[in-house]
């Protein structure tokens, strides 16, 4: 969900192997495996092409995008030769970049509407696309091959490295979310995981909140969609990514499996909270809908205020039961190390800030203790995107579109935190687009590549990375580097 899409032009991190970690790992022998192994089998691995000249929608009724057994139409975004590709960009995925998961959304408006969108591209009021479309009726539009990126999370990385997924419908009512559309989804990524080799988990088949911003800009228009009534735990499982026990009870992480709660929660104007940062005008959320996260406390007491995250609640505020707030839900499929258990509370890091969920045998799963932990005595920067570093040779070639690496000020790994792994190391680059549809601008396709490995962490609400140089690696306490 992406209504007004400022340029995201820093692309980031190629993964040479991500090995992801946790709950939501595909388990070797088991009958998902077993069937994601036929499904590589039966897959035509191929990659899409598309015309690279197009001013306007191009659409046809096949593609090797479509699935098989899916009413599947390719309906191209537009895309115009203004400087940098609006609507999205051509870059021969996964020859130039590997493709490592998929980001859903959800459209927060109608198929119409949608289709409408991906034709703007005035880079004011659109510029912004998305691989697949999803409709009520479970019909599927390809909007964006996957050879190219589509322009929709305001993170590159994700946007070079993730397939797009934008359903119909409204992050705060999931009931406008069909049973057809699911079903789609469904036979959607079970196409696109063993066509891209995508280890799937909860790392790798995540939401638009799941998604960092670089700068502090940016983390405050994070958006929250598909939402907090999204069924992580079904979706999971139906891509071959079942929220599971790794670790034995009384692990020191936990993730959280909560798609049958029911927490209290308000919906408020804006799509981000850049647009309404006091979440007020507030209206309560559909009575009986499910929710898929643990609101976390300051203390263990539903009458103690709700943590808050420095980047939404910059004057220390407490957090709210907003749903655009995420600054305090833990989120089905992502992890916490456990510092404590009391009397049905259990005390986890959450990002920057430590909490007290009411954690059970229902709601949270205990997980592998595959962490990370600084080094030395200072604490660690974290990354919304891992950039390569200054001297990496290939941005001599693209000097006008250099990125610095940049952390995100508010967030840092303090010395003795241990915090969970959500993959192994990925190296830091920085893929150039076509700036031009048909690839001839300087530097288009150019991928820089940094000598600097980064880790990808669980933090908080997000995923966020941290170089590997600063940290260590622990397996039940051990250090495995």
């Amino acid at each position: 969900m992406q209504r007004v899409r400022r340029r995201a032009r820093a692309m980031w991190l190629g993964v040479l192997a991500v090995v992801t970690i946790g709950a939501g790992s595909l388990v070797p022998g088991t009958a998902a495996a077993a069937e994601a192994q036929a499904s590589a089998t039966a897959s035509v691995v191929a990659v899409s092409t598309a015309s690279t000249t197009v001013s306007t929608s191009t659409t046809s009724p096949t593609s090797p995008d479509c699935p098989p057994g899916v009413d599947c139409e390719v309906k191209l975004a537009a895309q115009v030769d203004n400087g940098y590709g609006c609507n999205w960009s051509n870059i021969n995925r996964p020859v130039d970049i590997p493709i490592q998961g998929i980001n859903i959304h959800t459209t927060e408006g109608s198929t119409e509407s949608a289709l409408a969108h991906a034709q703007d591209t005035n880079p004011s009021t659109g510029c912004v696309s998305w691989n697949y479309l999803v409709t009520p009726t479970g019909k599927l539009y390809v909007q964006v091959p996957t050879s190219g990126y589509a322009y929709d999370v305001a993170n590159s990385w994700f946007n070079t490295h993730f397939v797009q997924i934008e359903i119909v419908g409204y992050a705060e009512d999931c009931s406008t979310i069909t049973p057809a559309a699911f079903e789609t989804l469904k036979k959607l990524n079970r196409f696109l995981i063993p066509r891209f080799g995508i280890l799937p988990s909860a790392a790798t088949i995540n939401g638009h909140d799941t998604v960092p911003g670089r700068t502090t800009t940016q983390m405050r228009q994070r958006h929250w969609d598909p939402g907090t009534c999204f069924p992580w735990t079904k979706v999971l499982s139906d891509s071959y990514a079942p929220i599971v026990q790794t670790g034995l009870n009384g692990s020191s992480v936990i993730t959280i499996r909560s798609d049958d709660t029911h927490q209290t929660v308000l919906d408020c104007p804006g799509l981000d909270a850049s647009k309404n940062p006091l979440f007020t005008g507030c209206q309560p959320a559909p009575a009986g809908q499910k929710t898929n996260f643990l609101h976390v406390y300051t203390a263990p007491s539903t009458s103690s205020p709700l943590i808050s995250d420095p980047y939404l609640h910059p004057d220390g505020s407490a957090g709210t039961i907003a749903e655009q707030d995420w600054g305090d839900k833990a989120l089905t499929g992502h992890s916490y190390p456990v510092l404590a258990r009391q009397d049905g509370w259990t005390k986890i890091q959450f990002g920057p800030r430590v909490g007290w969920i009411q954690a059970n045998s229902t709601n949270t799963v205990p997980t592998l203790p595959l962490t990370i932990t600084p080094k030395g005595t200072a604490p660690v920067a974290v990354y919304g995107v891992p950039i390569p570093e200054a001297s990496a040779p290939g941005w001599a070639q693209i000097p006008y579109d250099f990125v610095p690496q940049t952390p995100l000020t508010q967030y840092t790994v303090q010395p003795g935190q241990r915090l969970p792994l959500a993959a192994l190391p990925v190296r830091s680059d920085y893929p150039e687009g076509c700036n031009r549809t048909d690839c001839s601008g300087p530097g288009d396709r150019t991928v820089v590549i940094g000598s600097e490995q980064f880790y990808a962490i669980w933090y908080g609400h997000f995923i966020v990375f941290v170089k590997k140089a600063d940290v260590s690696v622990r397996l039940l306490g051990l250090s495995m580097n």
